[in-house]
């Protein structure tokens, strides 16, 4: 009998292995189901607990008032259309300022990722949250997608009044995140106060792309807040946690934001700190906090009061209320349709559009899509946001 080449064998019980797990990880998606709320389940949180990774909820047009957690599944969460403005605004999650409105905490979906299954949060509106981190959506170790939602009207007593990032690294896309607020602090020296719409810190490299950041409010970071975390042991240069975040701000629109001590648009914290921790056998070292946001093609205008704050970070081809160094970056009103009625749509003419020179570009989060009101989302709001 003919002997099987050892490398023959190896790539065929490599093989096998493979198709095992695949057929491990693609059982459960294979019985996929998808419910409806209030249909088959009368709360979205019950659906939630009744289902498995892979299944899809979708949420009826109506208000829900809940505070639902993901319960560390790969599932879909999303109402009859997330394409549609005006079912978006329909479908609500109201947290009735009794905590999170939104909660990711148990790396949901890291088993079915490398199938690219991951949790999803989408076409709905979720407001009125209320919590000492992420009133809106919490993220810890978990990097879901949300995409086409409201995040309007929520509240932090620290940090993330919208969406709170901390060891996650979501996709946030086409969403409105707007309205958001922190508790006031006028201190530097804490991050209570710190990210009106979006807190990201630690090795949080959220992916944001398409977004209204609008009329937030906190102490540090009233659009965004980004923070990194090292700590380095006196002699020895050795990270011991963290990383470097790089949050990607991609067309976005962030606007109207305000903080009342820096960084009213977008704040890349670069503090040091040194700490003392004999319990961890550590004499001392340097914690530094840091990031180092990418930003393109997006516009920070009318924020206060600066547009940018802090340190590393790269911003291109984007349009900068006082101008910002970096390659295509401009410094002009980009006349938006109607900024006071929450409309950031840009007029024709806008020099945040360019189809023709060496550079060419669109800015924002409606880019060429000027005066197409139907095919985007407007909000207004009754509260004033």
């Amino acid at each position: 009998m003919k002997k099987i080449p050892e490398s023959t064998f190896r790539i065929a019980l490599g093989t096998v292995v493979a198709l095992i797990v695949l057929a491990v990880y693609a059982y459960p998606l294979a019985l996929a189901s998808e419910v409806h709320v209030p249909d088959d389940y009368s709360t979205i949180q019950a659906a939630i607990a009744g289902a498995n990774s892979g299944d899809v909820i979708v949420v009826y047009e109506g208000i829900y008032y809940e505070n639902i957690h993901f319960l560390g599944k790969a599932i879909t969460v999303k109402s009859t259309d997330p394409n549609d403005p005006a079912i978006v605004a329909a479908t609500i999650i109201d947290g009735n300022q009794a905590g999170h409105v939104v909660k990711f905490e148990a790396e949901e979906g890291s088993d079915f990722r490398r199938l690219g299954i991951n949790a999803l949060l989408s076409g709905v509106t979720v407001q009125n949250g209320k919590a000492e981190y992420g009133g809106g959506i919490y993220c810890y170790y978990s990097s879901p997608t949300i995409s086409n939602c409201m995040i309007i009207g929520n509240s932090a007593g620290q940090c993330g009044g919208g969406i709170y990032c901390v060891s996650s690294s979501p996709s946030i896309t086409n969403c409105i995140i707007m309205g958001n607020s922190t508790e006031i602090s006028t201190s530097t020296e804490e991050k209570r106060g710190s990210g009106g719409g979006i807190f990201c810190a630690y090795d949080s490299s959220p992916d944001i792309t398409n977004c209204i950041i609008a009329r937030n409010s906190t102490s540090n970071g009233g659009g965004i807040f980004c923070q990194g975390a090292v700590f380095l042991s006196f002699g020895m240069g050795i990270p011991v946690g963290g990383g470097l975040p790089r949050p990607k701000i991609t067309n976005c629109t962030i606007v109207e934001n305000t903080a009342s001590v820096s960084g009213g648009g977008v704040l890349s914290n670069l503090d040091v700190w040194v700490y003392f921790v004999e319990e961890f056998l550590l004499s001392g070292g340097t914690f530094k906090y840091f990031s180092a946001p990418i930003i393109t093609s997006s516009i920070l205008w009318d924020n206060y009061p600066d547009q940018v704050s802090g340190k590393r970070i790269q911003i291109t081809f984007s349009d900068i209320q006082g101008w910002f160094p970096g390659i295509g970056n401009i410094n002009a009103d980009p006349l938006f349709v109607s900024p006071e009625a929450g409309d950031y749509h840009l007029q024709p003419g806008s020099p945040c559009i360019r189809t023709k020179g060496k550079y060419q570009y669109e800015m924002g989060a409606y880019g060429h899509q000027v005066f197409r009101r139907q095919s985007s989302y407007h909000y207004r709001s009754t509260r004033g946001y």
